[in-house]
């Protein structure tokens, strides 16, 4: 049995994505959908100075455009002014300095240009860090037809999967749509609860940060044990 989750890249995700990740054989990055505006795709949480804050990427282009198709905006100075952010939020962590080492790069990369790069070099870094290796694909680069459920049925056959991991968000539609039920692969939906861990100088535990809070505050290995 071959298992699957498909999910749009988003900017330094929660827990939450990876746990997608960490229970599959393939993960299939949605990059081929419109861009929704003031979406996961472009900003995330995280607290800084007790108070939580949006981290936000600016882009170019229109709504209309498919996520593969955004290009970040450098005439912004958002690489600076997100290191000093989270330099100025994490370093002093526990681990901060191990995750930010890891991070940094990639946000400070100037060849990257396209929102989508972005995210996914983002997520497959923090992946392999916490010892979570699927196969990673495009849904661009993949033969697949329909929309909304038989969209994600067609790129579960593409890759021969016979188990389709996914995100509890989607469960309402998909059961609507039929098209699970139908046919000869299963599907699971994500029980995620957020884990609670220690997080500095915090007097009340914040959930649904980005994943850089946890490893910031009790490192790769713990982070994957509770994602796992």
């Amino acid at each position: 049995m071959s298992s699957i989750a498909i999910m749009q890249p988003t900017y330094i995700p929660w827990a939450g994505y990876f746990n997608l990740i960490s229970k599959v054989d393939y993960f299939v990055f949605l990059d081929d959908v419109k861009i929704e505006k003031q979406s996961w795709q472009v900003r995330n949480k995280i607290i800084s100075d007790h108070q939580e804050r949006y981290i936000s990427l600016p882009v170019r282009g229109s709504r209309n455009q498919m996520i593969k198709e955004v290009q970040l905006n450098d005439s912004i100075p958002w690489r600076k002014k997100h290191t000093k952010l989270l330099e100025h939020t994490y370093a002093k962590h526990p681990l901060g300095k191990t995750c930010l080492l890891k991070v940094l790069p990639t946000i400070n990369s100037n060849k990257i240009t396209s929102l989508a790069t972005l995210n996914i070099e983002i997520i497959k870094t923090i992946s392999k860090e916490l010892g979570f290796n699927p196969i990673f694909h495009l849904s661009s680069q993949l033969n697949t037809v329909g929309e909304r459920s038989k969209r994600l049925l067609s790129l579960c056959k593409e890759l021969s999967c016979d188990h389709y991991f996914s995100p509890a968000g989607s469960k309402a539609y998909i059961e609507k749509d039929g098209d699970f039920s139908n046919s000869n692969i299963s599907i699971e939906f994500q029980n995620f609860t957020p884990p609670v861990y220690r997080q500095l100088n915090q007097p009340k535990f914040v959930p649904y940060l980005s994943i850089i809070d946890m490893v910031a505050n009790i490192g790769w290995r713990e982070t994957a044990g509770h994602i796992r």
